[in-house]
């Protein structure tokens, strides 16, 4: 298992603080891997791919202060300690 730090911004918890968890994903983990056993708690928002109706591209994902899009994207690798931030497009009001 392959244990992560997530932390949700703007999904229905405190958008300026986040709300902090950690989630167990089967090795070899990936964002994807995540995105997918997350898709219930992120709502309708949910990035878990075309065929769970939900879309990543609209959703900031950063990986250990590194956004995915300067990594392997939604094929990211995750380790056990990494911390991952998500938040919808635009927060705030």
């Amino acid at each position: 298992m392959t244990t992560v730090q997530v932390r949700l911004f703007g999904f229905g918890g405190s958008p300026g603080r986040g709300e902090e968890q950690r989630v167990a994903l089967p090795t070899p983990a990936t964002v994807t891997t995540l995105l997918e056993q997350m898709a219930g708690q992120l709502g309708p928002a949910s990035p878990a791919g075309p065929s769970h109706g939900v879309d990543a591209q609209g959703l900031l994902i950063i990986v250990n202060g590194r956004q995915i899009h300067h990594l392997q994207g939604l094929d990211t690798p995750l380790e056990v300690g990494d911390v991952v931030a998500i938040m919808p497009p635009v927060l705030g009001g």
